[in-house]
């Protein structure tokens, strides 16, 4: 949904896997980049897949198109655009799904052995309270089983807390638009950047930023305050910034210009 923008005009992106130092940078298609099969479909016990996390996310996605394209159209008019509670939840809801759902957050090693401490300690507590139950509880302790859990809960765990929501709320909406045809936003495999200061990393906290590129030339973010749409014109260095961040931290970047990937992933 969001690649669709950042084509180029035969609807092609140039993309490169920052850990393949050797590769260069390759045209494809969107469909073809950022997926992975079966990655928010839940596993039944027979080990079918279920995708009912697949189309209640395809469902947000769905709603969140629209109201980006308000958003996209009305910041390129030179206007912040006029959004709705609800409009904006849905925004509210995708960032946070886009912060959250990306491989290369959950399969990180600090992510999966967090997952792994608290499916352990769900362990110890079960055999704890139900000591009837111990054969039962270490069957779902070997690891097909516990593997499958751990993925469920994982997709359990998309939705957004109402501390979360309160939160994006208390900040409101911060749009920025890039003014040069020169430069661009590009994709990236983890998209959201969060930008902080020690001790100032709370969402609520005016100088913590975050921010999402749904367009070449559009980035959405945390605003200045509670129902509030603001739009902010970028500078080069800044739009370079920004892509140096979301390059740091993801594996695949891609863009419409074969260039602009090759000087984002290998700076001088």
């Amino acid at each position: 949904m969001l690649q669709k923008r950042f084509v180029d005009s035969e609807g092609y992106l140039y993309a490169c896997n920052r850990e393949q130092v050797a590769q260069d940078v390759y045209r494809a298609r969107p469909e073809n980049l950022f997926v992975r099969t079966h990655f928010y479909s839940e596993i039944n016990q027979d080990g079918r897949r279920e995708p009912r996390t697949e189309k209640r996310l395809s469902t947000l996605e769905h709603a969140a198109n629209s109201v980006i394209e308000l958003i996209v159209t009305a910041a390129r008019a030179g206007v912040p655009p006029a959004l709705s509670e609800r409009q904006l939840d849905i925004w509210y809801h995708f960032l946070t799904l886009q912060w959250r759902r990306v491989p290369d957050l959950s399969e990180t090693p600090e992510h999966r052995a967090m997952g792994e401490e608290i499916f352990a300690d769900v362990i110890a507590e079960a055999r704890v309270r139900f000591p009837k139950y111990i054969e039962q509880i270490d069957r779902l302790n070997e690891p097909p089983a516990r593997n499958r859990l751990i993925h469920n809960s994982r997709l359990e765990s998309l939705g957004i807390s109402s501390i979360v929501l309160e939160a994006l709320r208390f900040r409101g909406l911060a749009i920025l638009r890039v003014d040069s045809p020169k430069k661009q936003f590009i994709l990236a495999s983890r998209p959201v950047i969060k930008l902080t200061h020690p001790g100032k990393t709370d969402l609520r906290h005016p100088e913590c930023e975050s921010w999402l590129a749904v367009a070449p030339d559009i980035a959405l973010g945390l605003g200045l305050g509670a129902n509030q749409i603001s739009l902010h014109g970028i500078s080069a260095e800044n739009v370079r910034y920004l892509n140096l961040c979301a390059a740091q931290q993801s594996q695949t970047i891609a863009s419409s210009s074969a260039n602009l990937i090759r000087s984002i992933a290998r700076p001088r």
